[in-house]
């Protein structure tokens, strides 16, 4: 399905909510979506508002959610900070992250001697769809590749 509007936390002219996409997707499908549905973002930033405008029953209504987040060098602003801190929990309160990968064409940072990529590629299932397991997987994987191809990959080691 696609709309051209931009996806936000509210509709107005330019923009439909995540709410009403979720709700047109469900109507046109006979099946029953609502459990089902899969989440692709990136929306340059606005992400954050537009999560932070969702409840969490909305997003419980899909599966896979996943996209790319911006702005992470900015995590040593206390407002910004506590603007994705509010975000990530309330994504994580059903979903969990089993995929992250760094994307290397956006800025780096150093925030309190750890490397910070501003963009990161991001995934989240929800957790009743498997069991999961603490890794000491490295990210990139054998799967990833770099954003960029002629500059190294940004490897993340939690």
């Amino acid at each position: 399905m696609f709309i051209s509007k931009n996806i936000a936390k509210e509709t107005s002219g330019t923009t439909i909510s995540l709410a009403e996409v979720s709700d047109i997707a469900i109507a046109k499908n006979v099946e029953d979506t609502a459990g089902n549905m899969i989440l692709k973002f990136d929306i340059e930033g606005a992400e954050w508002e537009m999560f932070a405008g969702c409840n969490v029953q909305l997003l419980k209504r899909f599966r896979i959610i996943t996209g790319e987040i911006h702005g992470l060098s900015r995590l040593l602003d206390v407002n910004f900070y506590l603007s994705v801190r509010m975000v990530m929990d309330k994504l994580c309160l059903h979903h969990q992250v089993p995929h992250v990968h760094a994307n290397n064409i956006g800025r780096m940072g150093v925030r309190e001697g750890v490397l910070v990529p501003d963009l990161i590629e991001i995934s989240f299932l929800r957790r009743d769809f498997g069991p999961f397991e603490a890794t000491c997987e490295r990210f990139p994987g054998p799967l990833d590749y770099p954003n960029q191809p002629d500059k190294s990959d940004i490897v993340l080691n939690f």
